[in-house]
């Protein structure tokens, strides 16, 4: 029986919420203007804490992974890549 993929989904969401805001501060080189991205993350804090509380246990997880999961796994890079591009 599988253990799902909880904590490597907020992994994902976790980095998605990253890799978008340093995408945002990087543009056009960095400025007082990007203090709303930090502040962004600070807001997200509970997020980041989540994605990155359970990396062990994502490990676990991936250990264990079934088709269904992996095809669920690949959609969800899916959509990171596609929010951190458009951001």
């Amino acid at each position: 029986m599988s253990k799902g993929i909880k904590e490597i989904g907020e992994l994902i969401d976790g980095l998605t919420l990253i890799g978008e805001q340093a995408k945002k501060i990087s543009k056009g080189g960095i400025g007082v203007d990007d203090i709303a991205h930090l502040v962004k993350i600070a807001q997200e804090f509970e997020t980041l804490k989540e994605a990155f509380s359970g990396l062990k246990e994502a490990g676990e997880e991936i250990k264990d992974l079934e088709q269904g999961e992996i095809i669920a796994i690949i959609g969800k890079l899916y959509e990171m890549i596609k929010k951190v591009e458009q951001a």
